[in-house]
Formats: structure tokens, sequence, C-alpha cells
């Protein structure tokens, strides 16, 4: 599958420091899949960054067999998105 990124996703990208290959490795081997508002899918993975567990949280939306990026950030609020036990 092929992985696009929105103008907004690539200028988030930049600001926030997520190296584009961290997405992509998040995309390929996500630790959990959520349904986000309308059409758009959510991964999203608990990592080291700076040092510490975050969760790093990827919006896109699939179609045509490309996962389109729209989003991304990391969050320190694992428990308030984390479903189910981790």
């Amino acid at each position: 599958m092929g992985i696009q990124y929105t103008r907004h996703a690539e200028a988030i990208l930049t600001e926030r420091k997520i190296a584009k290959e961290t997405v992509e490795e998040l995309l390929n081997n996500p630790q959990q899949v959520i349904k986000g508002k309308g059409n758009k899918e959510i991964v999203q993975g608990i990592l080291k960054h700076t040092d510490e567990e975050f969760l790093l949280r990827v919006v896109y939306v699939e179609a045509k067999g490309i996962e389109k990026v729209i989003t991304a950030y990391w969050t320190s609020k694992i428990d308030k998105y984390w479903e189910g036990k981790r």
C-alpha cells in the first residue's frame, strides 16, 4: 500500500520533529488502529520520545490502496487514547 502526505501533514511533521520513517513504520506495523471521525482512521503506538514513553497518533484516510496522512502528533495522555489494556 502506498503512503502520501497532505501539505498540512508535511508541515506538521517538520514542526513536531516526527520522522516520516517513524510514521511509515507505525502505518505498516500499528500497535493499535481505531476509528476516527468520518472516514478517518488513527494508528497509534507507544514509543520512546525524548527518553520518555509517548503515544504517537497518525490520522489518515485510506482510498484506492493509498494511505493519505492528514496529521500526526505525540501525546503523553496514553491512557486517554489507548483502547483496552496495554
